[in-house]
């Protein structure tokens, strides 16, 4: 069994009174000796007043003074924890603690950098479309493959997510931006099958559509943080592709020479070749940037 006190727990709230007080209880139940930080980010209604009449002397609150999202609040709960392994755990009573408790003696089990929640289903049908299409776009960009890279219940090696805190977006892709930002660098990650409601037990999901187009932004955002050469070769060599078969097509019905527009094609995959390896020395500069500020 591992020991708890190595654990801290995030738990994110707005608007959530029908379950945020089971949802704490459950979690000081199972979790005796572990940290739970609340981060209220703003809500209305009364979440937060429930939580103050848990008396426990491992809860700590933190307060957003506004709404700023769900990125934000876990980067100021961050601030919080000291602990070996952080979790992140919706407060709408979506997940079961006994997944997380499993979790947690799994990534110390397998000494593992991160372990992430796996969803079977996918309640929206819009939402599960966006999400197969961004798997595609991680898988052939990545070349990992992924089940479910957005699940909120996950567990980090806390120095390591530390490490690359500010590149998280404040929103709800700050899932899928810290499991890409671990997928990359090729730290030993795992997923764990979990258990989820049919439908939310209570309230309703504060994510929009709108989510979906910022995830696929924030893909190619750590994508071209980290390796800008890569994204940029890839694309243009589809790019040179497409002038290519275009120009022999043209060169074979025509029976000419390169048409015009499809040199400009593979002229254009080129300079994007080359512009990808001008954004990868940048890249380096300032992921260097981010491991001195880390060994200050």
């Amino acid at each position: 069994m591992s020991n708890q006190k190595d654990l801290s727990i995030l738990i994110p709230f707005y608007n959530e009174e029908k379950s945020i007080n089971e949802v704490a209880n459950k979690l000081v139940s199972t979790f005796s000796e572990s940290k739970l930080v609340f981060i209220d980010d703003g809500s209305t209604d009364k979440s937060l007043e429930y939580i103050k009449k848990i008396k426990n002397k491992n809860i700590k609150i933190l307060i957003n003074e506004f709404n700023s999202g769900y990125g934000y609040s876990i980067k100021k709960g961050l601030s919080e924890v000291s602990s070996k392994y952080v979790a992140w755990f919706d407060a709408d009573g979506e997940h079961d603690v006994h997944d997380l408790l499993s979790m947690f003696n799994k990534i110390e089990e397998k000494k593992l950098a991160m372990i992430i929640g796996k969803r079977n289903f996918s309640i929206n049908y819009i939402r599960k479309f966006g999400k197969f299409i961004i798997k595609l776009f991680i898988r052939f960009m990545y070349n990992k493959k992924i089940s479910d890279y957005n699940c909120g219940l996950r567990i980090f090696n806390s120095k390591l997510l530390n490490k690359y805190k500010s590149l998280l977006p404040n929103g709800y892709s700050a899932s899928m931006t810290s499991t890409l930002i671990f997928v990359y660098n090729n730290y030993p990650f795992g997923e764990h099958e979990i258990k989820q409601n049919n439908i939310r037990k209570f309230g309703k999901s504060n994510v929009v559509i709108n989510d979906g187009f910022k995830s696929i932004y924030n893909a190619i955002r750590v994508l071209t943080l980290f390796n800008p050469a890569i994204f940029y070769s890839k694309l243009g060599i589809i790019i040179i592709l497409i002038g290519s078969f275009y120009s022999l097509y043209k060169a074979f019905i025509n029976n000419i020479g390169i048409p015009t527009l499809g040199a400009l094609i593979i002229i254009l995959g080129i300079l994007i070749i080359f512009f990808g390896l001008i954004a990868d020395q940048i890249s380096n500069l300032r992921l260097s940037q981010i491991d001195s500020d880390n060994e200050k």
